[in-house]
């Protein structure tokens, strides 16, 4: 499925699929043994809903494949933790309605402007 980033380019009509909404968050074991062992400390209190702010959307993976709509496969978010780091999440839908899995969470400091972006591994919208 083509995956999207924000610095290249987010199809509108999938972003809008998520925008606005409100998830409940249910953790993967995965995603929590990460914010134990994250490089720049403990995750203590992940959040419990996510209201999907286009903002702060980085990366989503979405298709028009099966029903000729947009659907969103996976979202990654990066939202203000606290007064020096940054979370991201990377969630997918859930088989519970208004719901969504965490696959796995990390820190990034707020300073951290990550230059390392790799577009040859995203997909392009035409304009």
């Amino acid at each position: 499925m083509p995956l999207y980033h924000r610095e290249i380019g987010i199809p509108k009509a999938a972003l809008d699929t998520v925008a606005g909404k409100k998830f409940w968050l249910k953790y993967s074991r995965h995603a929590m043994m990460e914010a134990v062992r994250d490089r720049y400390g403990v995750v203590n209190k992940p959040p419990c809903w996510l209201t999907v702010d286009p903002a702060t959307v980085v990366e989503v993976d979405a298709t028009t494949e099966y029903t000729g709509k947009w659907a969103v496969c996976k979202l990654v978010v990066r939202l203000e933790y606290d007064n020096r780091r940054d979370i991201i999440i990377v969630a997918v839908p859930s088989k519970e309605p208004d719901a969504m899995m965490v696959k796995t969470i990390w820190t990034n400091l707020r300073t951290d402007k990550h230059v390392t972006l790799q577009k040859e591994k995203y997909a392009t919208i035409s304009v």
